[in-house]
């Protein structure tokens, strides 16, 4: 895919810039920046106007009421195996088959897909 192609040799530029900013420090600007890094490029910046989350041993992390899952999909699974980090990250994950919907008279709905991934949260 193109996270394979972005990994690979860079035969477009002879000269590498002295330095490079990505603006945006969510998934699509940190794959970036692991790409461009694995290509040789150094003083790779990422600019990102949030704070930076915590430490991974914090004990925020734990807080459920702090608790915001996000799924990651067969593409961001796709990625994240294109730059050796999807291992380091199932290990965090728990499987989701399905989702559960509410209707405009508040009753649940469960959505099940029948998909070739599981997403993970």
């Amino acid at each position: 895919g193109v996270a394979r192609a972005a990994l690979g040799e860079d035969r477009t530029h002879g000269k590498k810039p002295a330095s490079c900013v990505i603006v945006g420090g969510g998934p699509t600007g940190l794959a970036c920046a692991i790409a461009l890094a694995r290509r040789g490029w150094t003083n790779v910046q990422v600019w990102e106007r949030l704070l930076r989350p915590p430490a991974s041993d914090s004990k925020e992390w734990g807080d459920p009421s702090r608790s915001y899952n996000v799924g990651l999909s067969g593409r961001g699974q796709s990625v994240l195996r294109d730059i050796g980090a999807l291992d380091t990250v199932l290990d965090k994950c728990a499987v989701v088959k399905g989702r559960m919907d509410w209707g405009p008279d508040g009753e649940p709905k469960e959505r099940l897909a029948n998909k070739t991934y599981d997403t993970q949260v």
